[in-house]
């Protein structure tokens, strides 16, 4: 009888470390599934301000373009190059 009590007990002692395990493995499957996710939010992210910085450059140069557009070619004597000839400023 004694012998059973003792098999019952280590059987009880391993139902709880089994129990114990089966949480323990839940939980780490899960905080992986949240990692996971947030590993996806943030390449996404990434790939966003990539995209915005890529469309800046674009938009700087677009700007620089018509800026320079908008100079007309000065000549160091002080005057400005219109067609053929030069006139004062």
């Amino acid at each position: 009888m004694k012998k059973v009590q003792v098999r019952q007990r280590n059987e009880v002692f391993l139902f709880f470390v089994f129990a114990a395990l089966i949480m323990i493995f839940g939980l780490v499957l899960i905080q992986q599934m949240r990692d996971a996710r947030f590993d996806v939010r943030l390449s996404s992210i990434e790939d966003s301000v990539t995209r915005i910085e890529d469309g800046m450059e674009k938009l700087v140069g677009v700007v620089e373009r018509y800026e320079n557009a908008l100079n007309l070619p000065e000549i160091d004597d002080g005057r400005i190059e219109v067609g053929d000839r030069r006139e004062g400023k």
